[in-house]
């Protein structure tokens, strides 16, 4: 009979070699490009599938994409006496909000919009500051730019470019659903009104 001392011997064994990375996991910065099930990373994204890295999005992240610019005012810069109701203000673009002491203003609810035009639809007062956010990188219409007539359905615009998102109003419009597209000519299929303001990205 074995001895305790021999009985609490570990048993010998063989270790086995575990299968090796195969390269997925692999510094993105020494290989070229890395295989994924979802699609391929690549330094330079070319393809639909590709999957853009850090380094090419922070790099290419302005490139054609919208921007915000903030226009200040007060309740100075606007027509009639502070404190009345229905005061305007011509800001030379379509707005894309409106701001006033802070707080947003809906449209047709706190504000009106006509061409360039804001007119405020409750009292406003002389030291209160307004903040005009508009879009640039974007192109600009009313619905007066649009074919047959005020608050048709169906009118159409030729917009001259592509077309990624459209709005009205501000409202984001759904395709094949809100309008239909050919080309550059975006038909809408709700009314329009002559007074509308519509952004084609």
């Amino acid at each position: 009979m074995a001895s305790v001392k021999q009985q609490m011997k570990p048993t010998s064994f063989k270790a086995q070699e575990l299968n090796k990375s195969k390269g997925i996991f692999d510094d993105h910065s020494v290989r070229k490009s890395m295989l994924t099930r979802e699609g391929t990373i690549t330094h330079t994204p070319a393809n639909n599938d590709d999957i853009a890295n850090k380094k090419y999005v922070d790099e290419n992240a302005g490139s054609g994409l919208t921007a915000l610019t903030t226009d200040e005012y007060s309740g100075s810069d606007c027509t009639g006496l502070t404190g009345e109701e229905d005061r305007t203000l011509d800001i030379g673009a379509i707005p894309k909000f409106i701001f006033v002491n802070n707080s947003m203003l809906h449209l047709n609810v706190d504000y009106s919009f006509s061409v360039t035009t804001v007119t405020f639809l409750n009292a406003l007062w002389d030291t209160q500051p307004i903040s005009v956010i508009t879009t640039t990188g974007v192109n600009n219409f009313l619905g007066s730019d649009c074919s047959d007539s005020d608050g048709d359905t169906d009118r159409t615009l030729d917009v001259g470019g592509s077309v990624t998102m459209v709005f009205v109003n501000n409202s984001f419009l759904h395709l094949d659903v809100d309008y239909t597209l050919a080309g550059t000519i975006i038909t809408f299929l709700n009314r329009v009104f002559d007074t509308q303001s519509i952004g084609v990205y």
